[in-house]
């Protein structure tokens, strides 16, 4: 049996280059070591698998030497990054 993957919203990584950049981090190595481009983090409507994710924020961590980076991102986000509202 085939197991899937559970995918994620890429605006769940809104803010992502801002932070890199803002600590210091080579943001182009990141992307290139996890296999993101830049305009995959600007789509926001891009699924994205979630192991992929957290690769991306454990390699971004060890770049910037930032074990909370999660964490700054999430403190830079807010709740538009689940999507749109619907009333």
């Amino acid at each position: 049996m085939a197991r899937s993957i559970p995918l994620i919203r890429s605006s769940l990584l809104s803010g992502f280059p801002a932070l890199v950049r803002d600590l210091g981090g080579r943001l182009d190595e990141i992307l290139e070591d996890v296999g993101f481009s830049l305009e995959q983090l600007e789509q926001p409507t891009l699924l994205i698998p979630f192991d992929k994710q957290v690769r991306l924020l454990q390699v971004a961590a060890q770049s910037c030497d930032r074990e909370d980076f999660a964490l700054q991102l999430a403190k830079r986000q807010d709740m538009a990054v689940f999507g749109a509202h619907v009333q």
